[in-house]
């Protein structure tokens, strides 16, 4: 990337954005780690079930997502579908406000959103 990048740009200005760009997946995927966790310990604690083989692997598998049963999950797929691949699509093209706004941004109100509902689920659990 450094090398075709370098034909309209300075090398510097290509790696400080490269490595902008890598920071800003790093956030997203802390983010998206959570909510991954988030959803994998309702499936352990037998709150929601899930649709993949869980004695294999107890996270969700974000190829079935079509076919989950639970809200939290659906969001959980938007999350890696949409808001997850703008922030990545828009860091790596220079866009930074589509990539907070449309992106990680979104990623952060889902998450929240997801921990209301998990919330929710366990209360209604017991």
């Amino acid at each position: 990337m450094v090398i075709t990048c370098k034909e309209c740009h300075s090398e510097t200005y290509v790696t400080k954005s490269l490595e902008n760009s890598d920071q800003m997946i790093k956030a997203a995927d802390k983010i998206f780690a959570e909510a991954i966790e988030l959803v994998a310990k309702l499936y352990t604690d037998k709150i929601i079930e899930s649709t993949t083989n869980q004695a294999i692997f107890p996270y969700p598998d974000l190829l079935t997502f079509y076919e989950v049963d639970s809200h939290i999950e659906e969001l959980l797929y938007e999350m890696f579908m949409d808001f997850r691949m703008k922030t990545f699509q828009a860091s790596f093209h220079l866009m930074p406000d589509y990539t907070t706004w449309y992106g990680l941004a979104k990623m952060k109100k889902t998450l929240v959103e997801m921990k209301d509902l998990d919330k929710q689920l366990r209360v209604t659990a017991k």
